[in-house]
């Protein structure tokens, strides 16, 4: 009888070892996975942060270049109104046939927004330099607006971009 129990007391130790090692292996693949998937959310917070740096750096830009426009051009982007023509601007009259043709500042707001709405995609260029690293992009219509006030200009866009890469999406708006 005592050898029996040997035996049993054997294979229960062997059973228990076993299942020592698989549950050891079991935690260390799943160690190996968080440790995978953290890496992928830094990777995917910082592509987050490097797509929405490089709209904002656009957005910067033509901004800038929308408001010298605009006022170059008298506060109008498309100039409907009486105007001076020269080689590469319109210049509105303020003052004609005692009419006060000066824009409003909301039409000049408009046509700041308008400006913007026109030109970001050009300085995006359809994301080609994010393109060569392997995203891919969904991009809808960008809705601009801006206010005018005694010291600074605001332009903010609503601009929603889908962006994957691999498996991974990413969604700005």
């Amino acid at each position: 009888m005592n050898k029996k129990r040997g035996q049993i007391s054997i294979f229960v130790l062997i059973s228990l070892v076993i299942l020592i090692g698989f549950s050891f292996i079991f935690y260390l693949n799943s160690q190996e996975e968080d440790k995978i998937q953290q890496e992928t959310s830094k990777e995917l917070s910082v592509s987050y942060d490097s797509i929405k740096l490089f709209v904002d750096l656009c957005l910067k830009d033509t901004a800038e270049k929308g408001i010298y426009a605009i006022g170059l051009q008298g506060g109008y982007y498309y100039n409907d109104s009486l105007s001076q023509e020269n080689p590469f601007i319109k210049i509105p009259y303020y003052w004609h046939e005692q009419k006060d043709l000066m824009p409003l500042i909301e039409v000049i707001q408009m046509q700041l927004a308008e400006y913007v709405e026109n030109n970001l995609p050009k300085c995006i260029n359809d994301f080609e330099n994010l393109k060569t690293q392997g995203y891919e992009f969904q991009l809808e219509v960008i809705e601009a607006s801006s206010i005018i006030g005694n010291q600074d200009v605001i332009v903010s866009i609503d601009y929603p971009i889908d962006a994957s890469i691999g498996n991974e999406k990413i969604k700005l708006n």
